[in-house]
């Protein structure tokens, strides 16, 4: 009902001081999804930046720090999702959440990074895979790395006796890879069989700060998938909405947050009785 959805945005636009992070979170991606986000979006962010500017006040310890901060990320997720993210926003983001990680648990000590053990070239020590299925230093700064994973390689949950998280604490001892609730640094993962480039931060304030970037649609992610049977040439995007609990797999359905894949077909392939479509996902 396109009527009511306008009612609702202009009464909730009027009383946006008044929700809490996660209300108002729910809010973003309710008109995000809606289609009806413009005006909506637009007073969030205002809403966001406001209690952001708020917040370089006080010691973020005084409040819900981690709803915040996830209220926040989830803002600019859903703005940019809707192609309506705020460069005010991200900025302020960016400028608020890396101060606070000095701020988190004395975090101006647990932040600094230590000096790595092993040099780029050398492999894991607790690696028992060929010479040539290690893991691969691709870039390495002061406070962030890239890293290639090989097959078979898990990154942290433990279920595989390769592990992506031994090979990084084995590099840099540094508090964030011993940190289960900031993910040991690690940006995002890959299925356990599956290969690519995987983002790690060294300090709680590299982490902040790419989470800022990823939200923000400042970081993209490539991949090259082979699937059964031939994808259509004529589609280039794959909508749905996806929701996750816990540790469950992420499942699709009419609840949970609107996700879009863009796909490109490279190839079509027969092999024997069985056709085959490698194709390019962003």
């Amino acid at each position: 009902n396109v009527g009511f959805l306008r009612m609702l945005a202009k009464h909730a636009v009027m009383h946006l001081d008044e929700f809490n992070s996660p209300d108002l979170l729910r809010v973003a991606w309710g008109m995000a999804a809606s289609g009806f986000a413009w005006d909506v979006c637009t007073s969030i962010q205002f809403e966001t930046v406001r209690r952001l500017a708020h917040m370089k006040l006080v010691d973020p310890s005084q409040f819900l720090w981690d709803e915040a901060v996830e209220g926040t990320l989830g803002v600019i997720w859903a703005c940019n999702f809707a192609g309506l993210l705020s460069s005010h926003l991200s900025k302020s983001a960016h400028k608020v959440m890396r101060q606070a990680a000095a701020f988190d648990m004395g975090a101006l000590s647990r932040s600094a990074v230590i000096e790595p053990l092993m040099s780029k070239s050398t492999p894991c020590s607790h690696s028992t895979a060929s010479a040539d299925g290690h893991p691969q230093l691709v870039l390495a700064l002061p406070d962030r790395l890239v890293v290639l994973k090989p097959p078979g390689w898990e990154v942290f949950d433990e279920h595989r006796e390769l592990q992506l998280l031994r090979y990084i604490r084995a590099m840099h001892r540094t508090p964030i890879a011993r940190d289960d609730a900031y993910e040991y640094g690690f940006l995002h993962r890959l299925d356990v069989p599956s290969s690519g480039l995987i983002i790690a931060a060294k300090t709680y304030e590299a982490y902040y700060d790419l989470q800022v970037q990823l939200r923000a649609g400042e970081i993209l992610r490539d991949y090259i998938v082979l699937c059964h049977g031939w994808f259509p040439p004529s589609r280039s995007d794959i909508k749905a909405n996806v929701f996750w609990r816990g540790d469950l797999p992420t499942r699709s359905s009419g609840q949970g947050r609107p996700c879009c894949t863009w796909a490109k077909i490279v190839a079509h392939a027969l092999h024997e009785a069985s056709a085959f479509s490698l194709v390019a996902i962003r």
